[in-house]
């Protein structure tokens, strides 16, 4: 789904006239949240595999701190 939304959201912003800007901005914003996907889902995917709790809260605490930084 993070893909697809990334693809229509950079979709929605280009000149609606010009089709080669849609087709660019259609591959740029979904090859970008999909390699911001995927690097999430395998980061996620490595801490997970850790026995300690700690990691966990840590790169959880770390995502929030980073979305607010971002949405700020």
């Amino acid at each position: 789904v993070r893909p697809l939304g990334g693809a229509l959201l950079a979709l929605a912003i280009v000149d609606p006239g010009d089709p080669a800007w849609q087709v660019a901005a259609f591959l740029l914003g979904g090859g970008g949240a999909f390699l911001a996907h995927s690097a999430k889902a395998g980061a996620r995917a490595l801490v997970n595999t850790s026995p300690e709790p700690v990691s966990n809260v840590v790169v959880s605490t770390g995502e929030d701190i980073a979305t607010a930084g971002l949405l700020a």
